[in-house]
């Protein structure tokens, strides 16, 4: 073994001890943004789908979430949870407590609430601007 390749490997071992590498927490993605997939139906005349904003604060992270059956409901700031490129929180929607459980992966925030279909947001500018 060369001794480039064994100081290297030991670098490794060391910063891993000390939480600098972790590749469980490492992401290529950037996770704030807005992910959306909110539009105007024209055949109804009313807006259609949901965008969350995920933010960063110094108390973390927290998303802004709106949907949109027709008429545009009120947005609701919950608090996220987030390890490497997964995220979830929870918020009231339709008097109901529910779940929201994803991912991030190629520009899209890929998940779920509790028990409903599946979401596909791209990340891009919100419908609003």
């Amino acid at each position: 073994m060369s001794a480039i390749f064994m100081f290297v490997q030991i670098t490794l071992v060391v910063l891993s001890s000390f939480g600098v590498v972790d590749k469980q927490d490492q992401t290529t993605e950037k996770i704030t943004g807005i992910y959306s997939d909110m539009r105007y139906n024209e055949e109804g005349g009313d807006v259609l789908g949901c965008e969350i904003f995920i933010v960063y604060s110094k108390d973390g992270f927290y998303v802004i979430f709106q949907s949109s059956e027709g008429e545009p409901e009120v947005p609701v700031i919950a608090r996220a949870k987030v390890k490497a490129s997964e995220i979830q929180f929870s918020l009231r929607q339709h008097g109901q407590d529910e779940t929201f459980k994803g991912a991030i992966k190629d520009g899209y925030l890929i998940g779920s609430f509790t028990g409903g279909d599946e979401l596909r947001l791209k990340r891009k500018k919100s419908y609003w601007q």
